[in-house]
C-alpha cells in the first residue's frame, strides 16, 4: 500500500551499510530497532533462531527511532544515499514518544529494557569535564544526538534541566548550537564517540551501554558517569505492526525477547532490567 508521507533519507556519516543487515525482500522476520541495540543482535538473534529454528531469515535496522518511524509512515520505504529499498517492519522498538507518534500502527507495547546518560570524553579529559554544567561552557564542543530523530535528545534535555534548569538546556541544545559549539548527530551511536575520539568534539552524550561497549572494544576515550539525581532513566518499549506480513514471527519475537535468555543477554551488554524505578522518564 503506497503512503503519501516522505521516506526518510539518509546521507549517512560512513560508507558501509552497517545499520542494515539481512535481506530485506527474503526475510521472515523484519525488526527495526533503537540503533543503540546494535552490539546486541547478533547474539540476541542467535539465541531467538536457536529457540525458533524456522525462523532463519531475518532482517534488521538499527537506526534513530525517529528515522524509523518515518519509515514506518512511508510504507516501508527509505533512500540511503542512492540505494532506494522498501520493506516492512514486523517488530519496531523506540522510547514512548515514537510509540504514540505511531497509534494504531502498532500492537500493544511494553518495555523490555531500561538505561542511563554517560558522558564520553577523550582519553585523560583533556578539557577536564567533570558533569553537565561543563556542556554549557563556552567553547567546549559537544556531540549531541540530533532531537528530531534521536528519543535520547529528549534524555539527554531533561538531564540537562535537572542539572542546571531550563536555562541550561537551552543554552546547549539552542544557543550553542547556533555558533557550532554543539553538533547534532544523524545516526549518534556511530558518530559521537569517533567524533571524540577524533577531536572533532570534547565531550559526547551517549547511553551507558554504549560507553561500556567502546571501553570494551579499546576505543580511547574516558566515561564521565553522571549523578543519579541528573540522570534520569530510558525506558525501551516494544511492539508488533498491525500490518506485519508474518504474524508469527512477529508474535514470537515479542514472547522471546521477555525470556530470562534475551533479558541476559541485554543485562551482559550493559542494559537494566525494566524497573519501577522512580527516575524512569515519562518524557523518553
Amino acid at each position: 500500500m503506497s503512503s503519501s508521507k516522505a521516506r526518510p533519507a539518509l546521507d549517512i556519516p560512513y560508507d558501509t551499510l552497517v545499520d542494515f543487515v539481512g535481506d530485506p525482500f527474503m526475510a521472515d522476520l523484519v525488526l527495526f530497532l533503537n540503533g543503540n541495540q546494535f552490539m546486541v543482535m547478533p547474539e540476541l538473534l542467535d539465541g531467538f533462531r536457536r529457540k525458533y529454528p524456522s525462523y532463519h531469515r531475518i532482517f534488521y535496522e538499527t537506526l534513530p527511532p525517529g528515522l524509523l518511524a518515518q519509515q514506518i509512515e512511508a510504507s516501508g520505504r527509505i533512500q540511503v544515499g542512492t540505494l532506494d529499498f522498501e520493506v516492512q517492519a514486523d517488530i519496531y522498538t523506540a522510547g514512548r514518544g515514537e510509540m504514540a507518534r505511531l497509534g494504531d500502527r502498532l500492537g500493544p507495547a511494553l518495555p523490555y529494557a531500561q538505561n542511563r546518560l554517560s558522558l564520553v570524553v577523550s582519553n585523560q579529559n583533556p578539557m577536564r569535564i567533570q558533569g553537565l554544567q561543563d556542556l554549557g561552557k563556552p567553547q567546549i564542543r559537544v556531540a549531541m544526538p540530533n532531537p528530531q530523530t534521536e528519543g535520547i535528545a529528549r534524555l539527554a534535555r531533561q538531564a540537562l534541566v535537572l542539572e542546571g534548569g531550563e536555562m541550561l538546556a537551552k543554552k546547549v541544545f539552542e544557543e550553542k548550537a547556533l555558533v557550532g559549539e554543539t553538533r547534532f548527530t544523524t545516526v549518534h551511536h556511530r558518530e559521537t564517540i569517533p567524533w571524540v575520539v577524533e577531536g572533532q568534539c570534547d565531550v559526547g552524550v551517549v547511553w551507558q551501554s554504549e560507553a561500556f561497549w567502546a571501553q570494551k572494544q579499546g576505543q580511547a576515550i574516558t566515561v564521565v558517569d553522571l549523578p543519579k539525581g541528573a540522570n534520569p532513566m530510558g525506558q525501551y518499549w516494544i511492539a508488533g505492526l498491525t500490518a506485519s506480513r508474518h504474524s508469527k514471527a512477529r508474535d514470537a519475537f515479542l514472547d522471546f525477547i521477555q525470556t530470562p535468555t534475551a533479558q541476559d543477554i541485554y543485562r551482559r551488554y550493559g542494559f537494566e532490567a525494566v524497573s519501577s524505578d522512580a527516575s524512569v522518564y515519562s518524557g523518553f
